[in-house]
């Protein structure tokens, strides 16, 4: 196997390295490291610009897989291995499902969703629901998503319970300032984002550019 080679083997180890920072049993130290492997592989940001002649290849082919190689040293092998049957396990039929949860499913979840489909469909499919519903979607959401994406949320989606989803392979909880979404099962990810339901038009962009960000990160983490 050559040096490329091994690079492409320990790169697929990415996924399974995400899942295992999620982990509760991953030690705090190796997590730290973890954390550091994970945002220099989403990092758009080069230590060594690619268009510099050889050097600009150190860091697919030395210094990405050498975090990557690390990591799994640090990771227990019995939690590295459940994480890597858990990140295969997610293509198994097909891409992911990922839902974005939140008490009442009427904004943060349903503007996620929105841009899940909008940014990420290629990548992996999107719902959201909640612990409970309202009637309809949060008006200043739908209102100012149309403004920034064009996007009409109330013709493809409505508010839902987490039983009127499929059952998701990632479950994402959108903040707890509301109050924490029970659903069964530990969620993957809290991403704390504060609800801007009754304020002012500024907070409504402000949390949608947020959840942009991190729908485009997390594309980016599922990616092969």
């Amino acid at each position: 196997m050559n040096i490329k080679e091994r690079a492409k083997k320990l790169k697929t180890d990415i996924p399974a390295i995400f899942l295992a920072l999620k982990d509760e049993e991953t030690p705090s130290s190796a997590k730290i490291i973890a954390a550091i492997t994970v945002a220099y592989a989403l990092s758009p940001i080069d230590l060594i610009p690619d268009f510099v002649p050889i050097l600009g290849y150190l860091d697919d082919v030395i210094l990405l897989p050498a975090l990557v190689a690390l990591t799994v040293r640090l990771i227990p092998k019995e939690i590295m291995e459940r994480n890597r049957k858990l990140a295969e396990g997610l293509w198994k039929n097909g891409k992911p499902k990922v839902a974005f949860i939140c008490v009442h499913n009427s904004c943060r979840s349903q503007i996620a969703e929105a841009l899940g489909k909008h940014l990420a469909s290629d990548v992996f499919e999107s719902y959201s629901a909640g612990t409970e519903t309202k009637p309809r979607i949060n008006q200043d959401a739908v209102r100012i998503m149309k403004q920034l994406h064009g996007i009409d949320m109330e013709q493809t989606q409505y508010s839902k319970l987490i039983s009127d989803i499929p059952n998701p392979d990632i479950a994402i909880s959108m903040g707890c300032n509301v109050g924490c979404p029970f659903i069964g099962r530990p969620f993957d990810d809290n991403w704390g984002l504060e609800d801007p339901t009754g304020q002012s038009d500024d907070k409504f962009v402000q949390t949608i550019k947020e959840i942009e960000v991190k729908i485009i990160q997390l594309r980016a983490e599922l990616s092969d």
